[in-house]
């Protein structure tokens, strides 16, 4: 299997595409040990897993959205996606685990009210293990599961100001 792997040890991963990030091969990984993972891009694709031991990992797409396509994990590590146009779990496998961290996304930075929270696929989870799951977006698609475990909370926030979210 064809593989394009990146492994910094107890170092840091950092990425400024100044434009598109896309991380295509599913095969593929980022691993760090210790250190945390920035990507920060117009927008960012991850079809390969990103794993940063007990550093957290901090996706940005400042012009565009965040497609997560693989597994994101950390060690009670927090796991931030932020996009100005939309944050997408688009896969069975898009898994999140934070064991112990918080996840936090917010798919709208630009305050137009367009960005969208898609969790397509039903096999897809988000489990954080204690830590908090925090997520702002203009619309919510939940076909996975999200499990903040018995300490963590889940808070769902508007993009929009005075607009409501019906569960």
């Amino acid at each position: 299997k064809a593989t394009s792997d990146i492994l910094t040890g107890g170092g840091s991963f950092s990425a400024d595409a100044g434009g598109a990030f896309n991380m295509s091969n599913a095969g593929a990984s980022i691993g760090t040990s210790n250190g945390t993972v920035d990507i920060y891009a117009d927008s960012a694709d991850i079809n390969g897993t990103i794993t940063s031991g007990s550093g957290a990992i901090d996706i940005t797409g400042t012009g565009g959205s965040v497609n997560i396509g693989n597994a994101l994990t950390t060690t009670n590590a927090d796991i931030t996606l932020t996009a100005t146009a939309n944050v997408a779990l688009d896969t069975g496998v898009a898994d999140i685990k934070t064991n112990g961290g918080k996840y936090t996304v917010n798919a709208n930075t630009d305050g137009n009210n367009s960005g969208n929270y898609s969790q397509s696929n039903a096999g897809s989870s988000v489990d954080t293990n204690g830590g908090a799951i925090s997520i702002t977006a203009n619309n919510f698609n939940f076909s996975g599961t999200h499990t903040a475990g018995a300490t963590g909370a889940m808070t769902l926030l508007s993009g929009e100001a005075g607009r409501t979210i019906g569960i």
